[in-house]
Parts: structure tokens; sequence; C-alpha cells
């Protein structure tokens, strides 16, 4: 089976960017081949109140079953908590915080507290290292990327906690330097030498998703457009 870990549902602030609907990312799963796709709602990624999207997403995530909700989650609000509840009733395969675009500290004692209920919980918790490729990120998106070292520390603060990080693969830079050579795309690989210094580290997956349709090539887009303007 093949699974999309970071798709998006909704319009993205900075620009009007196709394919937002759900029967439009339903056309992009078949044409890719895709069999599943674990979707978020994207704008509510940029409201105060992130959670407000998630009613939306569950109940259009309920009308096609190629469709996992991720919900958003916010734990500087108050009743975090039952949010975190409502995704573990709702059969979420993950839950979603961005700490910096949420004005928190990424390995803050908010984020260390939900790393740890998400832990307890056994819901792998999903962030995002940016939101845009850095080639066509837009003058308007200040946000900073995701640390390394954040990562690291969230993965450090408990033994239960399973982390999620797309966008962690920059196309001009390589992966970001969260495990050294150990990390991968899929679970860390440890030589034996590294095996005691790397032990707490296995719970990071580095996993690649399309983040359509907020993630577009835009030189891929131009180049095509040239081609086709060239043939005719």
């Amino acid at each position: 089976m093949r699974i999309d870990c970071n798709a998006f549902l909704g319009a993205y602030p900075w620009r009007k960017v196709p394919g937002t609907s759900p029967d439009s990312l339903v056309a992009a799963l078949e044409r890719t081949k895709i069999d599943v796709a674990w979707v978020t709602h994207l704008p509510s990624l940029f409201w105060r109140d992130p959670t407000e999207g998630n009613a939306w997403l569950y109940e259009t995530a309920r009308k096609d079953k190629r469709f996992r909700p991720v919900p958003t989650v916010h734990p500087g609000l108050a009743q975090w908590e039952q949010v975190l509840a409502d995704a573990a009733n709702a059969g979420a395969p993950a839950i979603r915080c961005d700490p910096l675009y949420l004005g928190l500290e990424p390995s803050g004692s908010e984020m260390r507290v939900l790393a740890a209920a998400c832990g307890a919980a056994r819901m792998p918790l999903l962030l995002a290292v940016r939101l845009e490729d850095g080639r066509q990120r837009h003058p308007n998106d200040h946000v900073a990327e995701l640390p390394a070292a954040a990562v690291r520390a969230l993965i450090r603060s408990d033994a239960d906690v399973r982390l999620i990080v797309t966008h962690a693969v920059d196309a001009r830079r390589g992966p970001p330097p969260l495990v050294g050579h150990q990390l991968d795309l899929g679970p860390a690989r440890r030589s034996s030498r590294d095996a005691a210094r790397h032990d707490r580290l296995r719970a990071v997956r580095v996993w690649h998703g399309t983040a359509a349709p907020a993630a577009r090539d835009e030189h891929r887009e131009a180049r095509s457009a040239r081609r086709e303007a060239r043939s005719a």
C-alpha cells in the first residue's frame, strides 16, 4: 500500500494554489497511484486556533476512505488534551503540531508535555521543517525552519514519543543532521559502534509526503510551460 503521509486540503494563504479541494486531491492520488493520504486542513495552520479546522477535516475524511485525518493540536491552548483524545477516537494515524507557526518554542515545555502525551497515547506527532520548498518559498512566509536540535530534544524528552518530521530534505543541502549518517528515510540505521549512543533516537523517522497541494514545483512548471510554448 502506498501512503502519502503529508497531504493538505484547503487554500494556501500566500498564493493561489490549484488542486486544493478533496476531489482534486483524490484525482491526484489516482494519477500517482497512491492508495491513502494522511490529510491536514491547510488554512488552519495559520489561524490563531488551528484546531478550529479539525471538525471540517474529520467530516471530509469520513466521506472518502482514502483520506486519513491528521488533526492539528496547539498545546498552548486550553483543552488541547481533548483534541488529542478526539484524534485517537477518530482513528487518526497521527496528530500535527508545527510549533514555530504557532509561536511556540519548538523544544519548550509545552512541546515536551505534548510529546509525552502523544507517547502515552501511542499517537505519532507530526512536525514540518518547513511548509514550502526553499526555492519557491513566498517572501511573506517568515517562519523559521524547525531546528534539528529541537527534534533531538523532543526525542530525548520521552522514551515513547514517535515523531514524523516532514519537509526534512532540502534539495540544495540534503537531509538535516538529525542523527547524522544514521538517519535515513525510514527507521534510523545504526552501526554497532554507535548503537548505545543513538539508542534513544530510534523513535525518529523522516518520511516523505507530497505536501500536495502546498508544494508546487514552480521551476518545473515554468520549464514545462516554456517547452509547450516552443512546440506550439
